[in-house]
């Protein structure tokens, strides 16, 4: 689904009167703005499809809107408002029993914490992702977790269990995430490296990573492997 192409199927639902149909293109729409670099018209649509979908007691139309009003305000730096969309987004999955759903928005939940520096509730949350992902035997779920968790453990000074864990999904990226997961676990370890004071082994891996994320088609992605680094200092 392109951006234009869920913009036609918005304007069809709109001439038919459908007003599901019409929060679901817009839900979708908003997802690709978002990460289209659009998060004027992600939000614009986003706010209006929950509009909607509340008005019909949609709790799963709700849900996917929570996922994408999170990512927006996380995208754009605002990592405090991030919580309430996502704390609602886990009551409802709780709600639906999706569980899978429950499980990524326990890490999303994390990932706030991360991000505001609170390294033990990120721990907490990722750790509950983890184990429910695990309990309905969703991988893609439990390796997120995962992989977030090793971002806890290099802010902790825990470069070789950080390395460990992401050397141990890494494979099982290139096999079945795609490019941006990919991308996402050599970024990482190249910020290991770099902190190591490997300079050589840092570049390379970002050098690699950064071919993966220019497939992706994601700002973000590209971004975080091209913003300039200093050459650490090799540790005496």
């Amino acid at each position: 689904m392109t951006f234009d192409l869920a913009g036609q199927v918005h304007a069809e639902f709109r001439t038919l009167d459908d007003r599901w149909g019409t929060a679901a293109a817009l839900s979708v729409r908003a997802k690709l703005a978002l990460y289209q670099g659009k998060p004027d018209r992600a939000r614009a649509d986003a706010e209006y499809a929950d509009t909607l979908f509340r008005e019909l007691g949609d709790s799963w139309g709700e849900l996917q809107t929570t996922v994408t009003l999170g990512d927006l305000s996380e995208f754009t730096g605002d990592y405090y408002a991030a919580g309430h969309p996502r704390r609602e987004g886990l009551r409802l999955a709780e709600q639906l029993k999706m569980w899978n759903e429950a499980s990524k928005m326990l890490a999303q939940l994390g990932r706030t914490a991360l991000l505001t520096g609170d390294l033990d509730r990120a721990e907490s949350f990722h750790g509950r992702a983890k184990d429910l992902a695990a309990a309905h035997f969703y991988q893609r779920g439990e390796e997120f977790a995962e992989v977030v968790l090793t971002l806890v453990a290099r802010r902790q000074g825990r470069l070789n269990d950080a390395e460990t864990h992401l050397r141990a999904w890494l494979d099982w990226c290139r096999r079945w995430e795609g490019d941006l997961g990919v991308a996402f676990v050599l970024a990482e370890l190249g910020f290991i490296a770099e902190q190591r004071g490997d300079a050589d082994a840092a570049l390379t891996l970002y050098q690699e990573g950064l071919d993966y994320a220019r497939r992706t088609g994601d700002r973000r992605a590209r971004t975080r492997l091209r913003r300039p680094r200093r050459r650490p200092r090799p540790h005496r």
